[in-house]
C-alpha cells in the first residue's frame, strides 16, 4: 500500500498437527499453545491486540496445560463429489484478551478494500439482471456443495474485551470511519461469556452454516450489553472494580494470601480513579483546548503508554506544568490569535476564551496528573495474570520502501527505529534511514550513529540511561566522508605498531555572530566520530584458531 507499513504480526508458538488420511476415514488433530497478535502500529497506544489470557495460580492444574487453539476433525468418504460428510468437527478456544484500537481497525479495513465509494445508483444494473441471477442461482443450487456435520462445536470461553478509542484521525482514516459507521466507546477488560454453538445432523450449504454461526455470535454479544456498559470509561469501570475485589477475596480465602486482597482492592480503585478522572480531562479539553493545545497535550501523555509506573508519573507532572503555562498565557494568545484573524470581532472573542482557558486550563492539568498517579498506582497494582505481553518482535522499518512493498525485516533496523522515537518524543513524521549500533564499545557505554529523515543523533546507551553527545539537523550538514589518522603508539616496546584511527568527519554550518562586526558569519565545523578504534582494539587482542599451536 502507499504509504507503506505493517498493520499486525501473528504468532502461534508450539504447533502439533496430527493428520491421518486412508481410504476410508481422513482426521486431523491440530492444536496450538500460545496465541499472539501485535499491533505493529508505531503511534498505537496498546502494542498487542490479542493474546492468550495466562492461567491464574487459582486455576487447576489441568486448565493451565489447556491449549490456545485445539481443532479436532474426522471426515468419512463420500459416494457423490458435492457431498462432504464430518463425523465431527470441533474448534476450542483458551480465554483471551482482545484490544480493538480504532487506528488498527481503520487502518486493517482500508487495507481489505471496506468502506469505499458505493457505484452510482444509475450505473447498477436493472432489477430484470436480478432476477435472472437468481432464477440462475436456483438451477445451480441442485450442484452446490453440501456439508454433513454429525456434531459441529465452537467452544470459546470467557473472553476480556477492550476498545480504545483514537483521540485524532487523519482525514482519510476520518471518511473511512463515516464510511463503515463506526462508533466506538472507550472501555476495559468486560468479560464476554459465550455460549457454544453447536448444530448436529444438518446437510447444508457453506453459507447456510455461515450465516448460522454469524447470527449466534450475534445473539451472543447482544447479551452481553450489560457487561460492556458496566466496563466503559465514563462510569469508572465499575465491574471491573467488582471483578478486582473478587479475585482478591478469592485469592484470601483459597490461598489465604491478605497481599491478593489488598493488591485486587488497590487495583480496582485505582483503575477507576484514572479512568474518571481521564474521561473528565478529555472531555474538558475537547471543548476548551484549540488544535495546537490538543496535539500537545496528547503528545506529552503518549509518552505514559508503557506500564512503568515512573513514566506516568512523568507524563503528570508534565500535563500539570502544560496546563498551568496554558492557564498564564491564555489571555495574551487568544486575544492576539483573534485579532490576527478577526479583527476587532475576534479581539474580543478571542479576550472571552482566553478568559475561560485561565481558569479551565490549569483545571485539565490538574486531572491529567491525578489520572496519571492513579495510573502509576494501578500498574504497580496489576495482578501478573493481567499484564499485557511485549511485542514478540519491534515494528518493520519501512522507510524507503521501493515499490511500496514491505522490505526484508531487519532487527537493527527495526531496534534503531524504536530509539528513534524514543529520542525525538515519538514525532512520527521523522523517519529511520540508517541506524549503526556500534561506533565504539567501551566497558561502561557504547557509542551509535542514527540518521534520520531530519536529524544526525549520535549518542551512548548504557542499561540505565540513553545519553545525546550531539545531535545536527540535515539543513547543517555540509558534507560527511571517512579520514583516517595515522598516530605512533610511542612507548619502548621491542614490537611498535603504527596505529590507525578512523573517523566520520561532519562538514557543518554554524552560524555566529562577530564581536566585532554585527554581520553574521558562517563557519565551518568538522567533528570527528571515531568509528573503526573500538574494532581495532578489539581485533588486537583477538586470538585466532590457526594461530595457536599444539
Amino acid at each position: 500500500r502507499q504509504p507503506c507499513e505493517e498493520l499486525a504480526l501473528i504468532s502461534l508458538e508450539n504447533i502439533t498437527l496430527e493428520a491421518v488420511a486412508t481410504p476410508s476415514v481422513r482426521s486431523l488433530d491440530l492444536s496450538v499453545d500460545d496465541v499472539q497478535v501485535d499491533n505493529q502500529l508505531l503511534e498505537t497506544p496498546c502494542q498487542v491486540a490479542l493474546y492468550t489470557i495466562k492461567p491464574a495460580s487459582t486455576d487447576s492444574p489441568t486448565r493451565s496445560k489447556l491449549s490456545a487453539l485445539q481443532l479436532t476433525a474426522k471426515m468419512l468418504p463420500s459416494p457423490n463429489a458435492n457431498a462432504v460428510i464430518f463425523e465431527h468437527l470441533i474448534l476450542s478456544l483458551r480465554p483471551m484478551s482482545i484490544y480493538l484500537e480504532e487506528r488498527l481497525m481503520l487502518r486493517m479495513a482500508d487495507f481489505m478494500g471496506l468502506g469505499r465509494v458505493q457505484a452510482d445508483a444509475a450505473a447498477l444494473t436493472d432489477e430484470s439482471d436480478y432476477e435472472a441471477h437468481r432464477v440462475a442461482t436456483q438451477l445451480m443450487a441442485t450442484n452446490v456443495k453440501r456439508y454433513y456435520f454429525g456434531d459441529l462445536q465452537i467452544v470459546v470461553s470467557q473472553n476480556r474485551l477492550s476498545v480504545i478509542t483514537a483521540t485524532k484521525l487523519t482525514p482519510r482514516m476520518g471518511e473511512m470511519k463515516r464510511r463503515l459507521g463506526l462508533t466506538l466507546i472507550k472501555f476495559e477488560d468486560a468479560i464476554i461469556e459465550f455460549e457454544k454453538f453447536t448444530d448436529k445432523h444438518h446437510f447444508e450449504t457453506l453459507e447456510v452454516y455461515l450465516g448460522a454461526i454469524k447470527s449466534h455470535y450475534k445473539k451472543e454479544l447482544k447479551w452481553q450489553a450489560g457487561s460492556i456498559l458496566g466496563s466503559v470509561d465514563f462510569l469508572g469501570n465499575p465491574l471491573g472494580f467488582a471483578n478486582d475485589v473478587s479475585e482478591g477475596v478469592s485469592g484470601l480465602i483459597f490461598e489465604g494470601s491478605v497481599k491478593s486482597l489488598v493488591k485486587n482492592v488497590t487495583h480496582g480503585i485505582s483503575n477507576s480513579t484514572a479512568k474518571l478522572t481521564e474521561t473528565l480531562s478529555d472531555g474538558l479539553g475537547r471543548v476548551v483546548l484549540d488544535d495546537e493545545d490538543t496535539e500537545t497535550r496528547q503528545r506529552i501523555l503518549s509518552t505514559a503508554t508503557t506500564t512503568n509506573s515512573t513514566d506516568h508519573l512523568v507524563a503528570g507532572l508534565k500535563g500539570l506544568g502544560f496546563g498551568l503555562l496554558g492557564g498564564v498565557t491564555s489571555i495574551v494568545k487568544h486575544t492576539y490569535s483573534g485579532a490576527q484573524t478577526d479583527g476587532i470581532q475576534g479581539l474580543i472573542s478571542g479576550f472571552g476564551m482566553g478568559l475561560v482557558g485561565t481558569v479551565t486550563k490549569p483545571v485539565i492539568g490538574m486531572l491529567d496528573l491525578a489520572a496519571e498517579t492513579a495510573s502509576a498506582v494501578r500498574e504497580t497494582s496489576k495482578s501478573s495474570n493481567r499484564q499485557i505481553p511485549d511485542r514478540k518482535r519491534l515494528p518493520r522499518c519501512v522507510t524507503g520502501a521501493p515499490g511500496s512493498l514491505l522490505p526484508p525485516y531487519s532487527y537493527t533496523q527495526g531496534k534503531g527505529q524504536s530509539i528513534l522515537y524514543t529520542l525525538n518524543r515519538r514525532d512520527f513524521t521523522e523517519q529511520l534511514m540508517a541506524y549503526e549500533p556500534c561506533l565504539f564499545d567501551g566497558e561502561d557505554s557504547k557509542l551509535e550513529l542514527l540518521v534520520s529523515t531530519e536529524n544526525v543523533w549520535v549518542f551512548s546507551r548504557n542499561d540505565d540511561a540513553t545519553t545525546i553527545i550531539f545531535t545536527y539537523h540535515l539543513s547543517d550538514l555540509l558534507s560527511c566522508h571517512p579520514v583516517s589518522v595515522t598516530a605512533d603508539p610511542g612507548g619502548h616496546h621491542k614490537s611498535k605498531k603504527t596505529q590507525h584511527n578512523h573517523y566520520i568527519e561532519l562538514g557543518l554550518t554554524v552560524t555566529t555572530r562577530s564581536a566585532t562586526m554585527s554581520a553574521v558569519q558562517e563557519n565551518v565545523k568538522r567533528p570527528r566520530i571515531n568509528y573503526a578504534k573500538g574494532i581495532y582494539d578489539e581485533r588486537e587482542q583477538t586470538l585466532y584458531s590457526d594461530s595457536v599451536m599444539d
